[in-house]
């Protein structure tokens, strides 16, 4: 079996977000070959901020959404959706504090992606506040 992996450093408002706004705006992870099944997925949040996060998937180019905007998913997108992932504690994601940092870590999935361009909405379900406009990182 082969192994796909797939980093996209989200570009943030250095400030504060509400609960339900999107983090980053709309997420392209790429082209993703054929056959793959998800298996994990990393947050990684250089700013250390408390709460948690949800990850939503398409298969296909979703309406864009601006970063720190209430996410909101039109109903035209509501057929490409390729999965939808809980990133938090209670979700069994393992959280690392450091530091200066914090990942999360969501692990023992088994989502079958079909898609040629994979597109995603990283969601905050608390209400963070970034110091940069570069300290959030998505990893498949």
């Amino acid at each position: 079996m082969s192994v796909y992996s797939k980093q996209v450093a989200l570009t943030v408002t250095a400030g504060g977000y509400s609960a339900n706004d999107v983090v980053g705006g709309r997420i392209n992870f790429g082209t993703v070959p054929a056959g793959h099944r998800l298996k994990s997925v990393i947050v990684s949040d250089l700013a250390k901020q408390a709460g948690a996060y949800q990850l939503v998937l398409f298969k296909d180019g979703p309406t864009d959404i601006d970063d720190n905007a209430t996410f909101s998913i039109a109903d035209a997108d509501i057929q490409n959706v390729a999965g939808a992932i809980h990133i938090t504690d209670s979700a069994g994601a393992d959280k690392f504090d450091f530091t200066n940092n914090k990942i999360y870590c969501r692990q023992g999935l088994d989502l079958p992606i079909d898609a040629n361009t994979l597109f995603g909405f990283l969601i905050a379900l608390g209400t963070p506040t970034y110091a940069a406009t570069t300290d959030v990182r998505v990893t498949l």
